[in-house]
């Protein structure tokens, strides 16, 4: 029973040592913490259904422990209607990466894709997928997104794209012919082609 009580106590440290008489515990669990991925949203050529919009998700890697590597770094994107998927590219700190990404589910709007490697990655450097979408409807069009990290020691996280538009990075006002589209998580109601 102590021991459970104090393995609770210290997961959230990355390495605590507790002594009980003559007995040494030691608990070397960690969680693994990083900064929120953000998305924004490239409409630039966008002025009717058909065009094509670029929609961005960055993640700076947590710092590893010594002997540490990442076993995983992946995201899952959920495409509103109005929304066809084209395709993904991945980038580490500027430099094309390997992706694979499958997209099923009605209208083939629920994306998974992870980087093929990830031997190589190192804490601090900047993970980015980049998701071509073309507009196939009008409305208000939301698109949020989910970035998972594993770790070799079993640490993880999932974190969500920002929601707040004007909430964090990429949640800036841009506009789009006159109408208003936030970056990051809105694209406007885009007018038939004729």
């Amino acid at each position: 029973m102590w021991l459970k009580r104090l393995r609770l106590l210290l997961l959230p440290y990355p390495t605590q040592t507790a002594t009980r008489g003559t007995i040494t515990y030691t608990s070397t669990q960690k969680n693994t913490v990083s900064d929120k991925p953000t998305k924004t949203l490239d409409h630039t050529n966008a002025t009717k259904i058909g065009d094509s919009v670029t929609w961005t998700i960055t993640q700076v890697l947590p710092e590893l422990q010594n002997g540490e590597t990442f076993t995983e770094v992946s995201f899952t994107d959920q495409l509103q209607e109005g929304l066809e998927y084209v395709e993904t590219t991945a980038q580490v700190n500027g430099m094309e990466v390997n992706v694979t990404v499958t997209a099923t589910g009605n209208g083939n709007r629920t994306l998974e894709g992870s980087l093929d490697d990830t031997t190589t990655l190192r804490g601090g450097e900047t993970v980015t997928f980049k998701i071509t979408t073309k507009v196939n409807g009008s409305g208000k069009i939301v698109n949020t997104a989910k970035v998972k990290i594993e770790t070799s020691d079993g640490g993880g996280t999932t974190q969500q794209t920002p929601t707040d538009p004007g909430g964090g990075p990429g949640g800036a006002p841009t506009s789009l012919q006159g109408l208003t589209a936030e970056q990051s998580n809105h694209l406007p109601a885009v007018a038939p082609s004729t």
